[in-house]
């Protein structure tokens, strides 16, 4: 979907995005798109604006993952022998990467807006903020 609401008719989680199931993004893409939503809502008193906010606001989260799934769907759903061969040699090495951890971490958890970028769940509650330092 292009834009996400329609005649005050508001689109959310599976309805609004299309992703291939083995990212398991459906209910983290669905709370986060309430979460902004209702921050939207809260911030812009023309409902008009709130959804143009809420359209502009999610676009490049839901990228990053309907083009992760795209791109993972042929390792995980495919008759491919190649790919399977692919992911068994190197997706455990990969979870191993200090760095790479992370970043799948970030994905797992719905978190990631593109390759080196993410969202900070601390902006919902201080306590879950990723760049405080310890």
């Amino acid at each position: 979907m292009k834009n996400w609401d329609y005649d005050h008719l508001v689109f959310i989680g599976d309805s609004a995005h299309c992703t291939s199931p083995q990212l398991g993004q459906g209910a983290n893409l669905g709370l986060i798109d309430a979460l902004t939503l209702s921050a939207c809502l809260n911030d812009e008193s023309n409902i008009n604006n709130a959804l143009h906010l809420y359209n502009r606001s999610r676009k490049n989260h839901v990228i990053f993952y309907q083009l992760a799934s795209r791109l993972l769907t042929p390792f995980f759903q495919s008759d491919s022998k190649a790919a399977a061969w692919v992911r068994n040699k190197s997706f455990g090495t990969l979870c191993k990467t200090p760095y790479i951890k992370t970043q799948m971490l970030r994905t797992l958890a719905g978190l990631k807006t593109g390759l080196f970028t993410h969202l900070n769940p601390g902006k919902w509650d201080k306590k879950y903020d990723l760049d405080q330092k310890k």
